[in-house]
């Protein structure tokens, strides 16, 4: 037993130190870019750290005004340590995380634990979906940015689901389920679908053991009631709906068919791509059709490795011969409710965003499968089962080493621009801070979402910040630039478009150039002279 264990230990340790290392390298550097999502999380933790108030002012909100829309309060408050540690930067951010992250695969790994606890070889099982999360490129993918606080959804729900599961064997710990209920509906916008929805089947599910622990019950309820007042209160105010009525598919679409489809249609299909093998094995969010950004997913694999496919078929196959009612429920209901969130959006077919949730089950059902395989290979004749278990190997290094490629050294070189992560803001407004003494006006052209919070977030000093610093198109200072009696000395930089619809009358005169990881042009600095 104790030689087991300490086998056990071992392996999850590697595990979460080859998590560590594919979430951590590079990081501040790939994805090339850096998002006005990410920024503004950043902005907002930094000025919490410093003054106490989010980007306007607001003692400690509960919710964060950013970027036309509310943001819930994890992102924000999670990322205060990193920003305090590292300072105010991209890694930091991303650090955030990328802690999570790694937390949740820690959080899988106890979960599958307890869920499989009357298997004598639950250790392995856990092990292999620890594993399978580990090298997930969906998981690994938004590990290493901070859209949202996607991770701490992730690890926030395997928690919570954990400590319900934990609670059968011991009530004590269903309070703690439900704090970490709360906390995940408190970090992403979609987790306000799927919480409620896949807590009331758990509480369908177990219900004898509500009915069996009254007390236990009503106190773990009016505690996740206490914890979402501010949430409810939220809702109730036209600010909390503002992002839902800016996706909802029932504001795009009028029900009558007149856009081509009815919005129950848009529902049903966008429903079903999240179980299509485009998405999940082929293509990804960035290969599906209708699908311009270049932020979620890499080309030429999709969510989960193809590899899979066979382990979570057998998985759920093995989950049903066996009569493991319990897991295979919890499983079943987590996978049909994962993409609701966002199938009642606009955008068609699966988002992997707003669909994070579900990278959970895939992997325990891949770790079952995988256990299975095993299992059955073990009672062949050694040499078959010595070759079997290598081709598992081989196939699962290749895999990852295939994923490695496509992410570390394709990725960075078709992502960073406009449809990826705009890669630039940051040279931009630190070479605009080194030469500020010198104009009196220094302009970025428009060319990022919300381009206002790059100037705020790079410029580290808010009080002062980058005074001369402006967003403005190139074509709107020509009257300026025209008059003769204008003595104002201006800096412009803009990417080559701009620059090449100037006037024949007018020279651009180039002092610096920012290149793409691909070495095509990003931005150029210059003054325009007569």
């Amino acid at each position: 037993m104790k030689k087991s264990f300490t086998f056990s230990l071992i392996a999850l340790v590697v595990i979460l130190v080859l998590a560590t290392a594919l979430r951590l390298y590079k990081l501040s550097e790939i994805p090339a870019g850096f998002f006005a999502d990410e920024a503004s999380i950043g902005l907002n933790s930094y000025t919490i750290l410093t003054n106490g108030t989010d980007e306007y002012g607001t003692p400690y909100p509960f919710f964060f005004r950013a970027l036309g829309e509310y943001k819930g309060p994890i992102g924000v408050y999670t990322t205060v340590p990193f920003i305090a540690i590292f300072g105010l930067n991209e890694f930091a951010v991303r650090l955030s995380s990328a802690f999570f992250g790694v937390l949740s695969i820690f959080a899988l790994y106890l979960l599958v634990k307890q869920l499989f606890k009357h298997h004598r070889h639950n250790e392995r099982i856990a092990l292999f979906a620890a594993f399978f999360l580990t090298i997930s490129p969906w998981h690994n993918h938004f590990s290493r940015v901070y859209l949202e606080a996607l991770m701490p959804f992730v690890f926030f729900t395997t928690l919570a689901v954990y400590l319900f599961l934990k609670a059968q064997d011991n009530e004590r710990f269903l309070p703690a389920s439900m704090v970490a209920f709360a906390l995940a509906t408190y970090s992403y916008f979609p987790a306000r679908i799927f919480v409620p929805l896949f807590g009331i089947t758990l509480f369908a599910i177990f219900f004898p053991f509500f009915w069996n622990h009254k007390r236990i019950t009503i106190l773990s309820l009016l505690i996740l009631a206490l914890l979402l007042t501010p949430l409810m209160q939220h809702h109730l105010n036209s600010e909390g709906w503002e992002r839902w009525n800016r996706v909802n598919v029932f504001s795009h679409f009028p029900g009558d068919g007149s856009n081509g489809e009815t919005a129950l249609q848009h529902i049903t299909n966008n429903y079903l791509s999240h179980f299509s093998m485009d998405f999940l094995f082929f293509k990804g969010d960035i290969g599906m059709t209708n699908s311009p950004s270049r932020r979620h997913s890499v080309r030429g694999m999709g969510e989960l490795y193809l590899i899979q496919l066979p382990f979570m078929c057998l998985g759920f196959l093995g989950l049903f011969k066996r009569k493991y009612r319990t897991a295979l429920l919890i499983l079943t209901i987590w996978l049909l409710i994962y993409p609701l969130a966002d199938a009642l959006t606009a955008d068609k077919n699966a988002q992997a965003t707003r669909s994070i949730i579900g990278v959970v089950p895939f992997q325990i059902l891949s770790a079952v499968g995988l256990f299975l395989a095993v299992e059955h290979m073990s009672r062949m004749q050694k040499a078959l089962y010595v070759i079997g278990i290598a081709s598992i190997i081989i196939i699962l290094t290749l895999a990852v080493a295939h994923y490695a490629r496509l992410y570390f050294v394709e990725y960075p070189l078709y992502s960073s621009d406009w449809g990826g992560w705009q890669y630039g803001a940051r040279d931009i407004i630190n070479h605009f801070i080194s030469v500020e003494d010198q104009y009196d006006s220094l302009m970025m052209a428009p060319a990022f979402n919300s381009p206002g919070i790059f100037i705020r977030f790079y410029s580290q000093n808010l009080e002062k910040g980058c005074t001369k610093c402006a967003i403005s198109q190139l074509a709107e200072h020509l009257t300026q630039i025209l008059d003769p009696n204008n003595k104002k000395r201006e800096f412009f930089a803009n990417p080559p478009s701009d620059v090449g619809m100037l006037p024949d009358y007018l020279k651009f005169e180039t002092k610096k150039t920012i290149y793409y990881p691909d070495n095509s042009t990003a931005f150029i600095f210059g003054e325009v002279k007569r």
